[in-house]
């Protein structure tokens, strides 16, 4: 079972650059056509949904998905207790770093049940597009900046800038499955059209699946029931 914050306050709404359907062929190809809208079906994409997102477990199992390499390098995945602090890099576990093939499977036991999430680090020497190094990109949007490089907000949300899609995909794969869906540039930018973006808003810069075991619900209402408030 899986254990997310308090609902949001109002719907968290992402600027989605042109190449977004990259992303949505990779979902189809993955889950089926038709299962999972990416741009709609994101946790925060809906005003009841919980903002900021958080997993609970005490065995954490991660599926690398796609990835995509810069000169040879790539981002690098991280793991991090959520205790409302922010945490700083390297953090407690490293989850991929370079030359990770996609499909692998990394399964990281905590020792206890805890809240966590997940960071990127854009890989130096070629940092995101206003992701200065050594700054990190959290699943926590309340960590991230706000607007191009932390200048303040130019379109929706406020609060934090959303860098990564998170998207439940339990009925297409195994129970409490989450698809992670992060982009490496400040998506606080304007995606364009005309010139050069600040970002491109596709969010398939990395992507990987999660399961969390060993969790207890924190909600007197059951996790069943709690989840169906997330489908269609």
């Amino acid at each position: 079972m899986l254990c997310f914050a308090p609902a949001a306050r109002g719907a968290v709404i992402v600027p989605f650059g042109r190449h977004i359907q990259r992303l949505q062929n990779l979902v189809d190809s993955r889950y089926g056509p038709g299962h999972v809208d990416v741009t709609h079906d994101y946790m925060g994409a809906r005003d009841t949904d919980p903002d900021p997102w958080f997993w609970m477990g005490s065995t954490i199992v991660v599926r690398l998905v796609k990835d995509v390499t810069q000169n040879g390098r790539r981002d690098t995945i991280g793991w991090y207790e959520e205790t409302g602090v922010k945490p700083a890099f390297p953090g407690p576990g490293i989850v991929y770093v370079s030359k990770t093939q996609n499909g692998a499977i990394a399964v990281l036991p905590l020792g206890r049940r805890m809240r966590f999430g997940f960071y990127l680090k854009p890989c130096p020497p070629h940092d995101g597009t206003n992701v200065p190094g050594p700054e990190l990109l959290f699943t926590n949007r309340g960590y991230n900046d706000v607007g191009p490089d932390g200048a303040g907000v130019r379109h929706p949300p406020d609060g934090g800038d959303l860098q990564a899609l998170i998207l439940d995909v339990s009925r297409w794969s195994q129970p409490d499955t989450w698809l992670v869906c992060f982009e490496d540039r400040d998506s606080g930018g304007d995606p364009g059209p005309g010139g050069l973006p600040e970002t491109d808003n596709d969010f398939d810069d990395m992507v990987f699946e999660v399961v969390a075991l060993g969790a207890t619900p924190v909600h007197a209402e059951s996790f069943g029931s709690l989840k169906a408030h997330y489908r269609h």
